[in-house]
């Protein structure tokens, strides 16, 4: 959650216009709907890496999924 409450969600923003953009959600999106607001980060998304990454396999936000703990 962000400090007023918020749900802080993750998407890529697959396409866009002026004033519209069509989001693939990592995960489910709670509380979004159409005409909601939505803040780009302004950056691409950004994953450190290193050697404890090597041979893992990583989810699209970058976050282990191969069971092999954090």
């Amino acid at each position: 959650r962000q400090r007023d409450g918020s749900l802080l969600q993750r998407a890529e923003v697959v396409g866009f216009s002026r004033d519209l953009a069509l989001l693939a959600p990592f995960g489910e999106l709670i509380g979004l709907s159409r005409e909601t607001r939505v803040i780009g980060l302004g950056r691409p998304l950004a994953v450190p890496v290193g050697p404890a990454l090597l041979g893992r396999v990583l989810d699209g936000l970058g976050e282990p999924s191969d069971g092999q703990g954090a």
